[in-house]
């Protein structure tokens, strides 16, 4: 079954955007029956300008890579306001710097997620995303 994204996307044509300075760019895409290690068929950009206006100017905006397993894996990528994100994934102790990623349990599943705040910082599959920021948090810890 090919994922929500790419079905409402696959007869659209591609134009090329104009962003403000101040918008954020992230890869989108939705698909499930994956692998561990895999990553969605296939990945478009996206302005999350329009996203972020349905929010307060002070509300943080993130790319965010999401890994659910419940028998195979489904992958989504998005947007995804600071608010939001915390109504599914507990809310962390420490402040955000650049990228995070985790790894819990809830309910049965498991889910996964990197979080960051760079243009199509969300283009890498999760296992490598979670590999880049293992590597930049140990730099922080020597």
């Amino acid at each position: 079954r090919a994922g929500l994204v790419e079905g409402i996307f696959r007869d659209t044509p591609v134009l090329p955007v104009h962003l403000d300075s101040s918008g954020l760019e992230c890869y989108i895409c939705d698909d499930e029956n994956l692998d561990e290690g895999s990553d969605c068929h296939e990945q478009f950009r996206y302005d999350c300008t329009s996203y972020a206006k349905n929010f307060k100017p002070t509300e943080l905006i993130f790319c965010r890579t999401m890994r659910k397993r419940v028998n195979s894996y489904t992958i989504t990528k998005e947007c995804i306001s600071e608010q939001d994100h915390y109504r599914v994934f507990p809310l962390r102790q420490y402040s955000f710097d650049e990228e995070e990623c985790d790894f819990i349990e809830m309910d049965g599943n498991e889910l996964a997620y990197c979080l960051c705040q760079k243009n199509f910082c969300n283009a890498k599959n999760i296992v490598d995303q979670f590999v880049d920021f293992e590597e930049v948090s140990r730099k922080f810890l020597l």
